[in-house]
């Protein structure tokens, strides 16, 4: 594979699924109590992710990506951990 020939991380990721044996693991936490997760367990929540966003965006005519990103974070679905769109959130006065 090469790397200069790949226009984003997404890309990359899905050319290495296709490369690696699903049940690789992916993500071991150093943390004996947190779980691990194999290839094929991130690949299935991206695609869950993306049915989730895309159903957001196009369900709700004229409504911002942030507006719905928040709205499914609220929600009780618990897709989506809020920690990385705290910044959005809460703005400085």
């Amino acid at each position: 594979m090469d790397i200069s020939k790949l226009n984003s991380l997404v890309e990359l990721y899905f050319k290495k699924t296709e490369e690696v044996e699903g049940k690789r693991p992916f993500l071991k936490w150093l943390k004996p109590d947190k779980r691990a997760y194999n290839w094929q367990d991130v690949t299935e929540i991206i695609y869950k992710l993306t049915a989730t966003i895309k159903s957001l965006i196009t369900g709700r005519p004229g409504r911002g990506l942030i507006e719905s990103l928040l709205d499914l974070i609220a929600s009780d679905k618990g897709v989506i951990h809020p920690s990385p769109f705290l910044p959005f959130m809460f703005k400085p006065s």
